[in-house]
């Protein structure tokens, strides 16, 4: 039920705090709720899992019909590439949102240019990046060991 509340509230806050940091661009809460399960599911569970939070991302309306969708998934890609290089660890998490980041900027990349070719349709992703790798982070470094110790209290409170 925790797990539950947890998840509801993060969705929740996507529209809170990007109403709070308006006009600036918000924290990408769907990518942090789908980087919070990868160590709970498989990697083909995940990517699903990553795909479906991007269309309900694109379904609440935020952007292209399944760009969103697209990107989450490449972004749990990359994620799971290099999710068993490191141990569990501030570290390890800093990096894991760095690089779901930057799968998912790499794909909407791709797309945007390919539905419409030149630089001039790139201009506002640049304004975009900086302001939500920050903010982010921020709090992706604070949720990501939230979610894990409702995790292990799940589990303790299973194993009962």
């Amino acid at each position: 039920m925790r797990l539950l509340l947890f998840y509801l509230i993060l969705l929740s806050f996507q529209g809170f705090v990007g109403a709070l940091l308006a006009p600036l661009p918000g924290v990408d809460f769907f990518l942090l709720i789908a980087l919070t399960l990868i160590r709970r599911l498989k990697a083909w569970q995940l990517i699903l899992v990553g795909y479906s939070i991007g269309l309900l991302q694109d379904l609440i309306g935020h952007g292209i019909f399944g760009l969103h969708a697209f990107a989450l998934a490449v972004a749990i890609f990359m994620a799971l590439l290099i999710k068993g290089q490191f141990s569990q660890g501030f570290l390890s998490q800093l990096i894991l949102i760095i690089t779901a980041l930057f799968g998912k900027w790499l794909a909407i990349l791709a797309i945007v240019y390919w539905l419409n070719p030149g630089l001039e349709s790139l201009q506002g992703i640049q304004r975009v990046v900086p302001y939500e790798l920050i903010f982010t982070l921020l709090l992706g470094i604070l949720i990501l060991p939230w979610s894990e110790s409702l995790m292990q209290k799940a589990l303790l409170a299973k194993e009962r």
